[in-house]
């Protein structure tokens, strides 16, 4: 184990709004790791206490842009997209890797050199500071790991370490040591005896960020034999919990399991945010934490997210895709709803005498041969209108048709009352509307919709337009 002499050997600095309520709105981070230098004073634990940053807070629900060894142009974009959707709640920015003092200002070392100049960028603190004040957040937190000693950057200007953060009401310092101590980085260890017990801390929920230190310093002094000491400034004028788990009881086992890493606990939370569900609606949070189910290979994540998309397009002036993106995931991961939703995505804006191209047929096929029974419905229902199966003529497709409605389709229900309905050799007024009840009893919105198309126009009747005008208000009156 090696001891380093440090300055402040890890820094969070968290700045909230001065005298103003943290407005509601998304939580978003960036966190950089540098371990390579190009072999002059490269280092081993940035990229993974970066990573178990990066972890831990997508966990708590920020949208997080982790970037390892990046170039100055990577972190410039990744800080422009911060500019970008809605005014953010709570900002953190995480840094591991060298740090310099110049002058009483703090570098922040990248490991990619300029190609034109040949030298290596640096982050300026102070000007991240006053770039991150104009964005207006709730709260901006500073995670600072960037005074490695045992290792010196050749050539570099200044000296090693971080200078002391501007003072400032309003504003909670925690160090890894106390100024002047030491503080140990073990080649062999997962993570240094701070951050570990920084991120443990971190996932116990409702825990103020004056608790998390005291904990913090308690855990690694014991550790350590009290040769190491966390330090913390703290100017606040209020509590700051990072880490709010949700009150309503039945969701608060549910958040523990979230906080663990289970895919199907933070598709709940998830759902749950979205929607409003015993929590206050969130969609930022919401969101995030279905993206981290969706990156564990949870389907049913990624199908919210491209139904929260395809909301979400609806909406705009602009559609942006995305929800496709998300259902070609969960497609590509054998899910049969992700199939047909995208094929619905490609057939639902066309008119009924189009025929939908190949690709959406074949979606539809593979979804019904993996047991989609809506997707069968649409399948059979294009295929009477198209012919494009050879192998089911329409005697065969009828009967796929009511195979599948007595098995409780409701989408077959409809397609039968449409059949049943349309001019042709198979118009049943009877049949029609046995099936159109069915699926008006089972809730079908598309069945009313039929029906009142039905009684508008006289399709086997007289026509009544009073029923047709009731069977769009009421459900009741259409059975």
């Amino acid at each position: 184990m090696r001891i380093l002499p440090v300055v402040f050997a890890c820094l969070l600095c968290v700045i909230p709004l001065t005298g103003l309520q943290a407005a509601e709105g998304r939580r978003a981070a960036i966190v950089i790791g540098v371990s390579d230098y190009g072999g002059q004073g490269d280092l081993a634990n940035p990229a993974r206490d970066a990573t178990a940053t990066a972890d831990t807070l997508t966990r708590l629900g920020y949208d997080v842009r982790k970037l390892v060894n990046p170039s100055a142009n990577a972190v410039d974009e990744a800080l422009d997209g911060l500019e970008t959707g809605q005014p953010i709640q709570s900002l953190l920015f995480y840094f591991s890797g060298h740090g310099r003092r110049v002058g009483g200002t703090s570098l922040l070392a990248l490991g990619v050199r300029d190609p034109r100049t040949g030298e290596r960028r640096s982050l300026v603190l102070n000007d991240l500071i006053s770039r991150f004040e104009k964005l207006k957040p709730g709260s901006t937190l500073f995670v600072l790991d960037a005074c490695r000693t045992e290792t010196e950057l050749k050539g570099a200007k200044g000296e090693a370490g971080l200078a002391a953060p501007p003072r400032a009401t309003g504003t909670f310092f925690a160090y890894s040591a106390a100024p002047g101590g030491l503080a140990f980085d073990s080649a062999g260890r997962t993570l240094s005896p701070f951050t570990y017990a920084l991120v443990d801390e971190l996932l116990i929920p409702e825990q103020d960020i004056g608790v998390v230190m005291r904990k913090v310093r308690e855990r690694v002094s014991r550790e350590t034999a009290g040769r190491q000491i966390p330090w913390s400034e703290d100017a606040l004028t209020g509590q700051l919990v990072i880490n709010a788990a949700p009150s309503a009881p039945e969701l608060f086992n549910l958040y523990g399991k979230a906080l663990k890493g289970d895919a199907a606990a933070e598709r709940e939370l998830g759902l749950a945010y979205l929607n409003g569900q015993g929590v206050v609606t969130d969609v930022e949070r919401g969101s995030s934490l279905l993206r981290s189910a969706a990156g564990r290979g949870d389907t049913d994540a990624m199908l919210a997210l491209g139904g929260f998309e395809a909301t979400r397009d609806q909406n705009a002036l602009k559609p942006g895709g995305r929800a496709r993106d998300w259902y070609s995931k969960a497609a590509n991961a054998g899910s049969a709803e992700a199939m047909y939703r995208l094929a619905m995505l490609d057939t639902k804006p066309q008119p009924d005498d189009r025929k939908p191209d190949d690709a959406a047929i074949t979606l539809y096929r593979r979804a019904m041969e993996a047991g989609h029974r809506d997707a069968a419905a649409r399948y059979l229902s294009l295929n009477l209108r198209f012919g494009f199966d050879k192998t089911r003529n329409r005697a065969v497709t009828i009967a796929a048709l009511r195979e599948n409605a007595a098995a409780g389709n409701l989408a077959s229900m409809v397609e039968l009352g449409r059949l049943y309905s349309a001019a042709g050799a198979e118009q049943d007024a009877k049949e029609a509307g046995f099936w159109l009840d069915r699926a008006v009893a089972g809730g079908s919105a598309d069945a009313l919709l039929e029906k009142a198309s039905i009684a508008g126009q006289g399709i086997g009747q007289p026509v009544d337009l009073v029923r047709a005008h009731d069977c769009l208000l009421y459900t009741a009156r259409c059975v």
